[in-house]
């Protein structure tokens, strides 16, 4: 996309889902929200939302390149609509509310317009199709965009930026989540005449980048679990990306499915029991599967979340549909924790238990993770709640978690 219709796509995006905070703006917005508020309960949920922004930008356009462009807006959707309820935990966490409204229109332009630099350095559509993914020569080889966008870089030193600042897993490659973070940090912009303030760079959980990575861990070059390149640890790792736990309509679809298969009784609750012969006949997931505490502390958590939401709820002996999201997030969040913990609890003899000792072979990757050193340095006292002189792993999972960066 040649950068003079880009702007001007910015520019339109703009006034037509504007996110200033002018009387009109707000107006406008309360226009819109009205709108499609179809329910009138004052929420917008995600699949609203999307339909929205397709929507209104769809009468501005001319019909050139529509899938494409939906696709692209999306995408940036999606993501907009997790950093607009990162920054507000109260409220409904499924719905966006007309207070965070400005805020989703904020960042919805700004991950999109983020979205048409990335699909610029990503060369690869020279090729035969862009791949998603900057390599580190693409990067070098558009200093000269980066430096309009407004990027301290140079050839000399964009190597090193790529390695140091933006690669965030060292993987050699970089995506879109892991630019657009680059992108905040250096407050970029597509149009330089536009002086108008990014938005706040969106809190992003420790468990949504220690799932990224863990997903990401089993895919080759190609997309896929092809164990090419990957170390025997890797090898042996559960495909995490099974469990549908985002909120896309694919993971929802995938859970409906999930739901219906483990179900045998046909009454919309599952069992442990059932959640655990569902696991078992699900490819990928031996290592996870063999973990019992990992399958019983996801339970645990997932009612805990699901009756704090509903006090009335169905017992803690099930969990329901809505509750079947929580569960398989915290069923691979603990999971990674777990394989952590197994991994340090070995240096020493594996018994369940960690010495100050086998702790301090693990501040290296809470570091990795986004911990911060002198906060991982100082772990095995804060773990150590009943000062016993070891760490459980419910107390290392507690405090790994309470310390998202």
């Amino acid at each position: 996309m040649a950068d003079s219709r880009g702007v001007e796509e910015l520019e339109v995006m703009k006034a037509k889902l504007p996110f200033d905070r002018t009387k009109e703006g707000k107006e406008r917005r309360r226009e819109i929200f009205n709108e499609y508020d179809v329910n009138g309960n004052g929420y917008l949920s995600l699949a609203e939302l999307d339909k929205m922004v397709k929507e209104v930008m769809r009468k501005t356009d001319e019909g050139e390149g529509d899938k494409e462009k939906e696709r692209e807006m999306g995408r940036a959707v999606m993501r907009a609509y997790q950093a607009a309820r990162a920054v507000d935990t109260e409220g409904n966490e499924d719905y966006v509310e007309f207070r965070e409204f400005r805020l989703f229109l904020h960042y919805l332009r700004t991950y999109y317009e983020f979205r048409m630099m990335f699909n610029q350095l990503d060369g690869d559509r020279h090729a035969g199709g862009q791949d998603g993914r900057i390599s580190r020569s693409e990067f070098v080889a558009a200093v000269p965009l980066l430096r309009k966008w407004g990027a301290s870089v140079s050839e000399e030193t964009a190597s090193t930026i790529f390695e140091k600042e933006v690669d965030a897993d060292g993987k050699g490659e970089v995506l879109f989540d892991e630019f657009a973070r680059w992108c905040f940090e250096k407050q970029l912009n597509f149009d330089p005449s536009d002086d108008t303030p990014l938005p706040s760079a969106p809190r992003i959980s420790l468990s949504h980048e220690i799932l990224s990575r863990a997903r990401g861990s089993k895919r080759g070059a190609s997309g896929q679990d092809d164990g090419i390149g990957k170390t025997e640890e890797e090898s042996e790792m559960a495909d995490l990306s099974a469990l549908p736990f985002d909120r896309t309509s694919e993971s929802v679809a995938a859970r409906k499915r999930l739901m219906y298969k483990w179900d045998v009784n046909g009454n919309g609750i599952l069992s442990l029991a059932e959640i655990d012969k569902g696991l078992s006949e699900m490819p990928g997931l031996a290592d996870l599967y063999s973990r019992k505490p990992v399958l019983l502390r996801a339970f645990t958590a997932a009612k805990s979340v699901g009756d704090a939401k509903d006090p009335n709820g169905i017992g803690a002996d099930y969990i329901d549909a809505r509750e079947l999201r929580y569960f398989l997030q915290h069923l691979s969040l603990f999971y990674v924790f777990h394989r952590l913990f197994e991994k340090a609890d070995g240096t020493e003899e594996s018994d369940g238990r960690l010495s100050r000792d086998e702790l301090t072979q693990c501040v290296p990757v809470l570091k990795e993770l986004g911990i911060e050193e002198e906060t991982a340095g100082n772990a095995f006292s804060e773990m150590d709640t009943n000062k016993g002189g070891f760490v459980l792993f419910s107390e290392f999972v507690a405090w790994a978690i309470e310390h998202s960066p």
